[in-house]
């Protein structure tokens, strides 16, 4: 059993007569990463209704990316949660933070050992394997590899024997988006390791944007093969969603809107396509909704959700009524984010991270609604919420993560 699974078990017994100080109304919390120097986790209380609360902020230790603009990693999953623990990236310190977080009260979180070298330069985007034993993280700076560790009780301990260079020959920050990772994101078995990795833009100069695959066994991750999406050498494969009920995944990809691979059980690739979003600039992430079966990818650029549906055994996607983010601010509506909370089998909210305005914009997914996305159902102020406080976030928050209470809380 893995630590986070123990580290649940316990918590929840100790916690299970316990009344949250926030009360029953609240389901679960949101997260958030500041990129300021002294970089922190915003977190906020979840209502029954999918509306947002704001709590707290604990300091990661370490340091965020700064004034880079709204996109400061250009890349997915800088901010995760698995089970009941929470780790995030510190960009500009080299590092990776762990937290617990409390099942009764998931607003409050507890970090987990000191923080951790990330095995490499500039950290951006972090994965969990499904029995949590282990996680990976990309790095994007002068040293940009895959590094991997072992997930214990006192924290992160780096696996000594794997490094991957990426050999993207960047600086410390990098400069992209092109020749930085994206994403990395383990199949639902556990067995492979995919690395989004975006290309030069250029076809005559490389690298080619491409997938890294790894075999992954108790014991070792060894390089499997390289995967070239169906936009070709001038492709920028960013975020990574599995599609339900098939070995398939879709990746977002600026250079079309979104690419549709299926990975065999071997690593072999039995489909490859491209899907072409009309008017998109900049489709970097992703989300999938279970209630409504529905896809929703985030155009940083446009500031535009696109939902679609995709038919698990065709792979055929439907191209479904988009919906433009408006700016209530005097900076762009930059999304740069995107979350699926599911709430029960007939709800789900999705949370889209909008940096320029450094708010939340929250939406009803509701069972039997396959008509698009509808209006939000609330604008979620986190920066003001915040500044309220005394603290501030800079020009940047990046990444969204969620976690729930058990049922019985």
């Amino acid at each position: 059993m893995s630590f986070a699974k123990i580290f649940l078990v316990v918590v929840s017994l100790s916690f299970f007569l316990g009344v949250s100080a926030l009360g029953s109304d609240y389901r679960g919390a949101l997260y958030t990463l500041s990129q300021t120097d002294d970089q922190a986790t915003l977190i906020s209380a979840l209502h029954r209704n999918g509306t947002a609360k704001y709590v707290t902020a604990v300091q990661t230790g370490g340091k965020g990316a700064g004034a880079r603009g709204p996109d400061a990693l250009q890349s997915s999953d800088s901010l995760l949660v698995h089970d009941n623990l929470l780790l995030a990236v510190n960009p500009a310190s080299d590092e990776l933070s762990l937290f617990s977080i409390n099942p009764a009260e998931p607003w409050d979180i507890q970090q987990v050992g000191n923080n951790t070298w990330s095995g490499g330069n500039y950290p951006t985007s972090i994965a969990v394997s499904p029995d949590g034993n282990k996680a990976c993280v990309t790095n994007a700076g002068s040293d940009s590899n895959v590094r991997c560790f072992d997930i214990t009780r006192n924290g992160l301990q780096l696996i000594t024997s794997f490094n991957f260079d990426l050999g993207l020959n960047q600086t410390n920050p990098p400069i992209g988006p092109p020749k930085t990772p994206s994403d990395l994101a383990f199949t639902a078995d556990g067995q492979i390791l995919l690395v989004t990795v975006k290309g030069s833009g250029n076809a005559t100069e490389g690298p080619a944007g491409r997938i890294e695959l790894f075999v992954v066994s108790s014991d070792s991750i060894p390089h499997k093969s390289t995967l070239y999406p169906a936009t070709g050498s001038g492709g920028f494969p960013f975020s990574i969603t599995p599609i339900a009920n098939s070995g398939a995944y879709l990746v977002t990809d600026p250079a079309v809107g979104a690419d549709l691979i299926r990975i065999e059980r071997d690593g072999s690739v039995s489909y490859n396509s491209s899907i072409t979003i009309p008017d998109q600039a900049a489709t970097c992430w992703s989300a999938y909704s279970s209630v409504t079966d529905q896809y929703f990818t985030i155009d940083l650029a446009t500031a535009k959700i696109t939902p679609l549906s995709i038919n698990s055994t065709t792979l055929e996607p439907t191209l479904l009524p988009g919906v433009n983010i408006t700016s209530i601010s005097e900076n762009p509506g930059s999304l740069v984010d995107a979350r699926i909370a599911h709430f029960s089998d007939q709800q789900d909210y999705l949370y889209s991270l909008v940096a320029g305005d450094q708010t939340v914009r929250i939406f009803s997914l509701s069972a039997g609604h396959q008509g698009g996305l509808s209006d939000s159902i609330q604008t979620y102020e986190l920066g003001s919420a915040l500044n309220s406080t005394g603290g501030a976030v800079g020009t940047s928050i990046e990444g969204l993560a969620v976690s729930f209470r058990p049922l019985w809380y």
